[in-house]
């Protein structure tokens, strides 16, 4: 996971060991976005905390990642996982 590598390096110095961890597998989860959520996690943790910084990420991982839904995923996963969605989650009331 190139980009989650890259997120991890571009966060390294904020936090501690543990918000390392706790990045890296947000990082690991939305690794399309890893590279732009690491921008603006420095961003934010240079502007307010770190502690500021863990709380958005963890808002963007949870709006993103429902269940076993990863809304990051590319269109092709997306797709697959919408036809093994039961009539009626989609709006279909067959």
């Amino acid at each position: 996971m190139p980009q989650a590598d890259e997120a991890d390096r571009l966060t390294a110095g904020y936090g501690t060991h543990e918000c390392r961890r706790f990045r890296r597998g947000i990082f690991d989860d939305l690794s399309p976005l890893a590279v732009d959520l690491a921008l603006r996690y420095a961003k934010t943790a240079e502007r307010f905390s770190f502690r500021q910084a863990n709380l958005e990420l963890l808002e963007i991982h949870e709006r993103l990642v429902i269940h076993d839904l990863n809304l990051s995923s590319d269109t092709q996963d997306l797709q697959e996982a919408a036809k093994g969605n039961p009539p009626g989650i989609r709006g279909d009331q067959k």
